[in-house]
């Protein structure tokens, strides 16, 4: 290729031949350059014809990638005021690139903003980037109307209704977000390996025993959040830790993604992306490739996103050399011979369709695609089910029992003349009045005539099919006057759980913790418990405590020697012993008052799919498939350029990308559907949307649309509830971390492929 020099480039050797003839062999002699205050127009430069938009596009990318410093701008003839400027700008107050206070142009407005730059300085690197926007069919693969000719070629057709909601960090700069995710602990853990794993989840553990999971705030929070999809964490994924506590896990998929388009970003124009997937097994195994288009997305009438998806896979990464060329070519030898790829395929036939392809060279309707950024993804996965009925109505009969059992402490405690009769009393009539049914039967009893149903009762955990709207809306009285009663007696409880125990301003409850890890160190089945029973129990069993307290104090000098600082307290003593006492029971009563509100929500739940089965009888219950995929991506996004820069056997995880190489970091929560579960939902939609068109007087097929509208909205609504409810811990810790204080956890606008594109763009 034959090397084009401008007119300025000339004219800039030659002014500096003339300084170096004139000058001393140690004199720096200096290039042509622009004013202090010069212009050349920003954003508005776009508008005069004399630089393509991809000249000036380019332009802004070569001044943010890690190769171009004071140096290499000075040898491709930038003064060395505007060059100096420029990266002093760029690399921020710390002098150095890939930090967190990095300000890499967005634009040509912030570029025309620095010092000594202007239309000089413009027309010298749009030089040095010349060759970024030549485009010639002789040297590079392409695609015309003869690629593909009349072949499908390889790959499946995806169209499905994407259930899914995404949410990311927003207020803070991809550098700052990548200094403080890849920055690591005390224990040499990343803070990403922190924030991906929410204590929260943990709530979502209906099919585990109820005695091990979670009674804390946080878990309490998650539970009421979803008061009618029930979820549980995937088998295999809430296993006991070192210490013998359950905690939830993650698999973890890193991805390298291309993303393509031309020179114009003609398919983000038409709303469609191209991504070349390298999906790794081990830091330096593939496991498959796969080319994807994804096309324009549209909101339906129930508010859902639907969008084309095509994709070819291959095992194995022995064809990840010729990713890109099969890409920019149109064809892929997978198979052992050049067939054309799906994917690609149909985003030109729209294209074609779109007339958004020129001729070139001879050749007719040419797309030239070419790799436009790279990223590389660190998804952090587990997978949510629906609970299995029969451990929803567990919940809810343990939450009678609960109820029983503060009942019966109760009145002990007023028998024994330790607890207030009248603080006790109305919560011990309350209490029986629920397990008894009439408190239920009374509350519900009107609204249950005004339906013109029966008022006899059926619990929430032994509802069976309704078989006919009547029985449903019956159940629905039923569930919510049970869930409102539950409520109100752990409303109850919880003021006078401290009156009761005798432990308002009663020193001692920092020994509860320490006696149960005494009592674990005993006794390794109780390593999984999370409820204060056991420990009440074991203490109340205790016949001499005087032993007691020597072997605790024993056990707490052992824990100090061996760097335990949570027992440098006080040795225990008779006072301290008593007041443990009580401060056990306050926690078992503040715990079982958690599992009565967990039993109130799981009344919701019990007939929640009553109201699947009746509305959308095609259904089922996901309690053993991969139901909802819940994953936490943190994504590096580098211009192609830096990747190519990159030495092709350290493009692997292996090997961590340079942090001055990133252009933008994000955190993004994406929760969905494991596409093909909406089907029956969608069809039951569908069908009777197709029979009100037949009868529009029908009123009872409008209540059928209304109640499978009902039932899968809240579905939809829950995949939103799990992304939204982890964003203020994510916001903290980052806060914590020295992020910004105006950051938001918000809906993501654009998928990360966009994201990198729009950037590249700008």
């Amino acid at each position: 290729m034959t090397m084009k020099i401008s007119t300025n480039k000339i004219a800039a050797l030659l002014f500096g031949a003339t300084l170096i003839l004139g000058c001393g062999e140690d004199a720096q002699p200096e290039l042509p350059g622009d004013d202090a205050n010069a212009s050349f127009g920003g954003a508005n430069s776009k508008a005069d014809g004399t630089f393509t938009e991809c000249q000036l596009r380019e332009t802004v990318n070569f001044l943010n990638e890690s190769t171009t410093t004071v140096e290499f701008l000075r040898e491709n003839g930038i003064n060395s005021r505007a060059a100096k400027n420029i990266i002093a700008h760029r690399n921020g107050a710390d002098e150095k690139l890939g930090t967190g206070d990095d300000d890499l142009f967005d634009d040509l407005d912030e570029l025309d903003a620095i010092s000594f730059v202007g239309p000089v300085t413009l027309n010298q690197v749009v030089d040095s980037i010349a060759e970024r926007c030549l485009s010639e069919l002789d040297k590079r693969p392409f695609i015309d109307s003869t690629t593909f000719g009349s072949s499908t070629g390889g790959g499946f057709t995806r169209d499905n209704v994407e259930l899914e909601a995404a949410m990311t960090l927003n207020g803070i700069t991809g550098a700052q977000l990548h200094e403080i995710l890849t920055s690591t602990d005390s224990r040499e853990r990343t803070i990403f390996s922190r924030i991906r794993r929410n204590k929260k989840m943990e709530g979502l553990t209906y099919n585990y025993n109820i005695d091990e999971v979670p009674w804390n705030g946080d878990a309490m929070d998650a539970r009421e959040a979803l008061p009618y999809v029930a979820l549980s964490i995937e088998s295999g994924r809430f296993e006991p830790d070192d210490g013998g506590e359950r905690e939830l896990s993650l698999g973890t998929d890193v991805m390298d993604d291309t993303y393509y388009d031309t020179k114009e970003f003609t398919l983000l124009d038409h709303d469609m992306v191209v991504r070349g997937r390298v999906r790794w097994d081990t830091d330096t195994e593939v496991r498959r490739l796969l080319i994807a288009a994804k096309f324009g997305s549209n909101v339906n009438d129930e508010g859902l996103k639907q969008a084309a998806k095509v994709d070819v896979r291959t095992e194995g990464g022995r064809h990840v050399p010729t990713l890109d060329e099969d890409v920019m070519s149109g064809k892929v030898p997978w198979s052992g011979r050049d067939v054309p790829i799906k994917p690609i395929e149909e985003v030109y036939n729209r294209l074609v369709e779109a007339d958004a392809l020129a001729d070139m060279d001879g050749r007719e309707k040419v797309l030239l695609l070419d790799p436009m950024v790279h990223i590389r993804s660190f998804r952090s996965r587990y997978h949510l089910n629906e609970a299995g009925l029969s451990n929803i109505k567990n919940y809810h009969r343990n939450g009678h029992e609960r109820i029983e059992a503060i009942v019966n402490y109760l009145q002990a405690g007023v028998d024994a003349g330790t607890i207030d009769s009248a603080t006790a009393t109305p919560a011990i009539e309350m209490g029986t009045a629920i397990l008894d049914g009439s408190l239920v039967e009374q509350t519900a009893g009107a609204q249950l005539e005004a339906l013109g149903a029966t008022t006899d009762i059926v619990m929430p955990d032994e509802f069976t099919t309704p078989a006919n709207q009547l029985d449903l809306d019956k159940q629905q009285v039923i569930s919510e006057t049970v869930d409102s009663l539950m409520q109100d007696f752990d409303d109850l409880i919880d003021e006078i759980d401290r009156d009761v125990t005798g432990t308002s301003g009663l020193d001692g409850d920092d020994y509860v913790d320490l006696y149960i890890d005494w009592q674990r160190s005993m006794n390794s089945s109780l390593a999984r418990k999370t409820i204060y029973k056991p420990f009440l129990d074991r203490y109340n069993e205790t016949a001499d405590s005087a032993d007691a307290i020597a072997k605790f104090n024993e056990f707490a000098e052992q824990q100090v020697a061996a760097g335990n600082d949570d027992f440098e307290i006080d040795p225990m003593n008779d006072e301290m012993w008593k007041n443990l006492g009580k401060h056990l029971e306050y926690e078992w009563l503040k715990t079982s008052r958690r599992m009565v509100r967990a039993a109130a929500i799981s009344s919701n739940a019990l007939w929640f799919d009553m109201a699947r089965e009746f509305y959308v009888p095609a259904s089922s219950r996901s309690a053993f498939s991969n139901f909802i995929i819940d994953t936490m991506d943190y994504t590096e996004m580098v211009s192609q350029p830096e990747w190519d820069g990159i030495p092709t056997a350290d493009q692997n995880p292996a090997h961590t990308i340079d942090p001055a190489k990133i252009f933008h970091s994000t955190l993004v929560n994406e929760v969905q559907i494991e596409l093909g579960s909406e089907e029956p939902y969608l069809e039951r939609l569908e069908a009777l949307k197709t029979q009100i068109e037949a009868e529009p007087d029908n009123e009872d097929l409008k209540r059928q649309l209304e109640g499978a509208r009902f039932v899968f909205s809240e579905y939809r609504s829950a995949l939103t509830t799990i992304a939204e409810i982890k964003g203020d811990d994510i916001v903290d810790r980052i806060e914590d971390e020295g992020g910004p204080r105006d950051m938001e956890w918000e809906p993501a606008a654009m998928s990360k492929g966009k994201t990198a594109l729009t950037i590249i763009r700008k």
